[in-house]
């Protein structure tokens, strides 16, 4: 029994990578305004992965500096993408 759900399992996470291929995610960080790297995308929702509206996902922001001259971290990182920016990502 075992078997089949870890069987069912593998199918559904590839299905879920056809679906969103790995990609670095990137979108504009509202604190400090620089096109910066993100989390893959998370759906709450099957429907909602379905229809691919990246306002709906969520993700967080990571590591990145305040500015490309400023080598501390921008207070953004590990903080939620608002939906707005969401939209937005690519």
């Amino acid at each position: 029994m075992g078997s089949v759900r870890e069987s069912q399992r593998e199918t559904s996470l590839n299905l879920i990578g056809a679906i969103i291929p790995p990609m670095a995610w990137r979108t504009r960080c509202y604190e400090c305004g620089q096109e910066v790297p993100i989390t893959r995308p998370l759906y709450g929702k099957q429907s909602v992965l379905a229809e691919g509206d990246l306002g709906h996902a969520i993700a967080t922001y990571e590591a990145h500096p305040r500015r490309p001259a400023d080598t501390r971290s921008c207070s953004a990182v590990s903080t939620t993408v608002p939906r707005y920016q969401m939209g937005k990502a690519h």
